[in-house]
């Protein structure tokens, strides 16, 4: 991984961006994800994917991406500060074979002003709290919330959220797969394993 601009927390086992405070982590798992869903099934996929992540905050995004050779699929989410102030928005990217997993995961915390972006929706959108698109009926403990929106993200170009997105669309460029990884038969799901 291109680490350029990022300082190295060893302490925590991940990477900073001292202008932004955004976080990045890698993990290399030697075993396959347990989704009974994936690629092959994406509105399945999305559906699982909206309701586990419902349980702790929000799935905002659910999109299959491509490192070089390699599919995967990256998940934008939200959930609580473990402070209590304000949100952390984050993307975790999967790249899934058979027999082994890559995820890099980016977090970024809202700072000491929070719900700006969400009292603009609201006083451009109206109502701001809607069901999720993905899982239509699924209660989620944060609110899929229209202030995700990426059309918002030109009036919010340093928010976290705006800043999890630009990381993603770049992220192709500073990660780089080893070809024995790429060798690796692709993972399927579960139920179709």
């Amino acid at each position: 991984m291109d680490s350029t601009g990022w300082q190295r927390n060893d302490a925590g086992g991940f990477w900073e961006d001292p202008r932004t405070g955004a976080r990045i982590m890698l993990e290399i798992q030697d075993v396959p994800l347990t989704e009974s869903y994936w690629l092959d099934d994406l509105d399945q996929a999305r559906r699982d994917l909206a309701a586990g992540y419902g349980k702790h905050g929000c799935l905002i995004e659910a999109e299959p991406v491509w490192i070089g050779q390699t599919r995967g699929m990256s998940q934008l989410f939200k959930v609580s500060h473990p402070n209590g102030t304000g949100l952390i928005f984050g993307v975790s990217l999967f790249l899934a074979k058979a027999s082994e997993t890559v995820i890099v995961k980016y977090t970024n915390d809202e700072g000491a002003v929070t719900g700006i972006r969400e009292a603009m929706a609201m006083a451009q959108m109206g109502v701001v709290h809607v069901e999720h698109p993905y899982a239509p009926g699924v209660e989620s403990k944060l609110p899929y919330n229209r202030a995700d929106d990426p059309s918002l993200d030109a009036q919010f170009p340093d928010h976290p959220l705006t800043q999890a997105r630009q990381w993603l669309r770049v992220i192709d460029r500073r990660l780089r797969l080893s070809p024995a990884f790429v060798a690796l038969p692709d993972f399927r799901g579960t139920a179709r394993s």
